[in-house]
């Protein structure tokens, strides 16, 4: 699945075990331009629900794998650096990070 700030935080539901890859997409819709990936990039909210199996970055885009561990609720976010765009001179004011989340809920 693909998640992205053009985008409401899409919810997507998994069965215990299986593996759920999710592609953030930095390009669109933030208020100033995308900068770097922050380090760590990405955050599960409840590990113990999702597990991080691997992650990859190209440009503008962050792919997560992940692994259902145990049934409830979590999320995932990827963070990113946000620079000011276009010719501005004065002090850019739009918030230095911003986030593109996913809610997963785990099932048995």
């Amino acid at each position: 699945m693909t998640a992205s700030l053009a985008t409401l935080p899409p919810s997507v539901c998994v069965r215990t075990g299986a593996t759920l890859t999710v592609t953030f997409d930095k390009s669109p819709g933030g208020v100033g331009g995308p900068g770097p990936w922050t380090i760590p990039p990405h955050a599960v909210e409840d590990p113990t629900i999702l597990g991080l199996s691997s992650h990859s970055q190209r440009g503008h885009l962050l792919t997560a794998v992940l692994v259902a561990t145990t049934p409830g609720s979590t999320t995932v976010s990827a963070h990113f650096d946000e620079e000011c765009s276009g010719p501005q001179t004065t002090p850019c004011t739009i918030p230095p990070q911003n986030t593109i989340s996913v809610n997963v809920m785990v099932s048995q």
